[in-house]
């Protein structure tokens, strides 16, 4: 089982038959080593998710960019307010993970499954934090600019503003194939993601 990528270009719900179309290197790599699994011959299965969630983890960009600043009423933006985007909740898609392992030889010799997850913009977090906050929230922009300047001598600068598309292409994923095999699976909703999230901050 392998944690897949989200490489779509065109804005809509992207599934296992939407052309991955990396533009960055390591972007490149990832898609050369998805095509090596597929043409192996092993039993594999590739399950993609959005942006990770994760209100434990200190690592992703939901916790580490748009939320640093939420105790101080600020919510930083890495693309369009109103672009609606995939998110991937991690402890949800860890047991999606578990239960699409226990279907063994219920699935095909290579599965690309999207794990559709949730969906939402920045608007709509803001709207949520907002409402459990009870207060309002201000906007500020995560600086693009500074990784431009900084991507030349800085590798991890370089990838980000690679990915900075992702974050101005409305998208989702489609959950057909995984509602297919494993129906009545059920993730928690924005809501309740935003509530841990604010919980682990004390807030």
């Amino acid at each position: 089982m392998v944690p897949g990528n989200v490489y779509g270009v065109q804005p809509g719900r992207w599934g296992p038959d939407t052309p991955q179309i990396p533009c960055s290197r390591t972007g490149q790599i990832r898609r050369n080593m998805e095509e090596r699994y597929r043409e192996s011959g092993e039993k594999v299965l590739i399950l993609c998710g959005g942006d990770f969630l994760d209100e434990a983890s200190g690592g992703t960009i939901m916790n580490m960019v748009v939320l640093k600043g939420i105790a101080k009423g600020k919510l930083t933006l890495a693309g369009g307010l109103e672009v609606p985007r995939a998110y991937a909740y991690l402890p949800d898609m860890a047991q999606a993970a578990v239960g699409l392992a226990d279907l063994g030889e219920v699935l095909p010799r290579f599965a690309d499954v999207p794990y559709a997850g949730l969906t939402f913009s920045m608007g709509d977090l803001r709207a949520e934090i907002e409402r459990q906050l009870g207060r309002g929230v201000k906007l500020g922009q995560f600086p693009w600019l500074l990784l431009s300047l900084t991507a030349p001598v800085w590798e991890l600068a370089r990838e980000m503003r690679e990915m900075r598309y992702l974050y101005e292409t409305p998208h989702a994923l489609d959950g057909a194939l995984m509602a297919l095999l494993l129906p009545g699976f059920q993730g928690i909703g924005l809501t309740e993601v935003v509530a841990r999230h604010l919980r682990t901050r004390g807030l």
